[in-house]
């Protein structure tokens, strides 16, 4: 499932690894996670030739049940990219488990970047194929919340 909302991005605005906020390049809003799952998102590079080589600039900040900032990340600092074939489609990633406690993610990226459409940020250890983004995706229905008479 892809938390990753193309059209909620803010251009010309961004997070930084401390938590702080500058001018430039593109931001995502908060994206609610388990904090307690590993993330894993991955973005396809083989039509993309800024990021043919999977390079990306990219900041993630994870931020608490308040979107209080608890830690922040560059893509020095992430996890070694990774590369998997999806139906013959190359693939990169990276993985990181969440810090205790994070409830939220938001990420920046340069603004050489169009990642509408190729990115995706998802809940788990390794990426799965790609899928559009779908507004409310992630709300669980319970079974005991549906009426088993009338």
């Amino acid at each position: 499932m892809n938390l990753y909302d193309p059209n909620a991005v803010e251009d010309g605005r961004v997070v930084v690894e401390t938590g702080a906020e500058a001018t430039g390049g593109r931001r995502t809003g908060f994206i609610e996670i388990d904090g307690n799952f590993v993330l894993s998102w991955d973005y396809y590079c083989g039509t993309a030739s800024a990021v043919g080589t999977g390079a990306l600039s990219l900041v993630v900040c994870f931020y608490d049940e308040n979107k209080t900032f608890i830690s922040g990340l560059d893509y020095h600092t992430i996890a070694p990219l990774k590369s998997v074939l999806f139906d013959d489609v190359k693939r990169y990633y990276w993985a990181y488990t969440a810090p205790v406690g994070a409830k939220y993610i938001r990420f920046s990226y340069g603004s050489t970047y169009e990642l509408t459409g190729l990115f995706q940020l998802e809940l788990g250890d390794a990426p799965t194929a790609y899928e559009e983004y779908r507004q409310n995706s992630h709300i669980e229905i319970k079974e005991e919340a549906i009426p088993t008479s009338f």
